[in-house]
């Protein structure tokens, strides 16, 4: 996988046998979510995955789509009950959460190290109370366990103060470099964010390389020029090379298909710095309203309200207003490129560095966001949600009052 703390859209059609084979370059145990496209998003399955391990999953497309992942009627191979087994336990966890809420660190009061460490070990202690009421098969409970010893610091809502301090880093140093030695270690998104703080321990073994490989192939896929680490295990090490191969070959090939349409404009890293590119794009349009509409081709909200919006712009055609359309590389270029000939306006694919700066400068993090800008280049609407097609007519006309 590119980074395990990220998902990963792996898609694959039925034969005409109904059949259809899925590989996935795993390494390490890990949960993965099965979904039934243009049905309900509530058809998925959840499935426990290994190494060289199988399962198959059968579904029944007569089955009533209506009740919850219906659909997904029979499991075999590797820990096949998993599916099941997960939904229930999942539940009694969340309940138990629930229960426990008053009693956990509240992360953003912590200001000293021994402070956070103290928090550390509570909430561990905490969670561990409840897996062990569990009523679930060995592999649920190992599951939930790893997740209880990986260490429970969530650096997201740790104070910015606490983060630049010498024994933060040396704690982090200390701490969790100590999972890169678990073969249980989960390496979920506060495993990965911690990584930075330890990624040149002198660790070896698949754990250590997972670690160097989390933190820098995701920079390298958001345009950034950084060497490849030290990556011992020659399949993992295959497999940075292959993704960063494939993201080459992608960003010349994109550049190549963008070139001469006047209307669709390709960015990437070694031209416009993240911090720099709302106002480069803004630039482009001085003296006109604009209207930005950030959205992704997998986002059926924001699909919806580009084609609700037609008839308005439309009704305002001759209006001294841009349309300004940003989507990132989570978008599959193809299928971005299919879809934008049918949306009037100016386009940008950006990489996801560049939108999720402009997103945080917006103090957003959600599809679709719309911001709207007068002829100054005054910001006068700011919005996170599709609020209707009378609402943005109105913004846009009072924007060019």
């Amino acid at each position: 996988m590119k980074n395990p703390a990220e998902p990963v859209d792996a898609k694959v059609r039925l034969n005409d046998d109904g059949e259809a084979d899925l590989s996935l370059p795993i390494c390490f145990p890990q949960v993965v979510y099965a979904t039934l496209y243009n049905i309900p998003w509530a058809s998925f399955c959840v499935l426990y995955l290994a190494p060289g391990k199988e399962v198959t999953v059968l579904i029944d497309m007569l089955q009533d789509e209506s009740g919850i992942n219906s659909k997904f009627v029979g499991f075999k191979g590797y820990f096949a009950r998993f599916d099941k087994e997960f939904d229930s336990t999942a539940e009694d966890v969340e309940s138990g959460y629930k229960e426990q809420k008053d009693k956990y660190p509240k992360w953003e009061d912590i200001h000293d190290v021994q402070t956070l460490m103290d928090a550390c070990k509570k909430q561990m202690s905490i969670d561990l109370d409840i897996y062990k009421g569990l009523s679930c098969s060995k592999t649920i409970m190992d599951y939930f366990f790893a997740e209880a010893y990986t260490p429970p610091l969530d650096l997201m809502y740790v104070a910015d103060s606490l983060k630049q301090t010498k024994g933060f880093k040396d704690y982090i140093r200390q701490y969790y470099t100590k999972n890169l030695y678990s073969p249980k270690a989960v390496f979920g998104n506060g495993f990965v964010d911690a990584s930075k703080y330890y990624v040149m321990a002198d660790a070896r073994g698949i754990n250590a390389d997972l670690a160097r490989y989390c933190y820098y192939l995701p920079q390298v896929l958001d345009g950034k020029d950084v060497p490849k680490p030290l990556i011992e295990d020659k399949n993992l090490s295959d497999l940075y090379d292959k993704y960063v191969t494939e993201y080459k070959q992608r960003v010349a090939s994109n550049k190549e298909k963008v070139t001469g349409d006047d209307h669709i404009h390709y960015l990437d890293m070694t031209d416009i710095s993240p911090d720099s590119i709302l106002s480069t794009i803004l630039d482009r349009y001085k003296g006109k309203t604009a209207l930005i509409d950030i959205w992704a081709t997998w986002c059926g909200p924001c699909r919806v309200a580009i084609d609700q919006m037609k008839p308005m712009k439309q009704e305002l055609e001759g209006k001294d207003i841009v349309y300004i359309y940003m989507t990132s590389s989570t978008s599959e270029f193809d299928t971005w490129k299919d879809l934008i000939p049918d949306i009037h306006g100016e386009h940008y694919y950006l990489t996801e560095e560049q939108l999720n700066h402009i997103l945080q400068q917006y103090g957003e993090q959600a599809y679709p966001t719309y911001a709207i800008y007068n002829s100054k280049g005054e910001r006068t609407y700011l919005m996170t949600g599709f609020p209707g097609v009378e609402v943005m007519k109105e913004e846009l006309e009072n924007a060019m009052k």
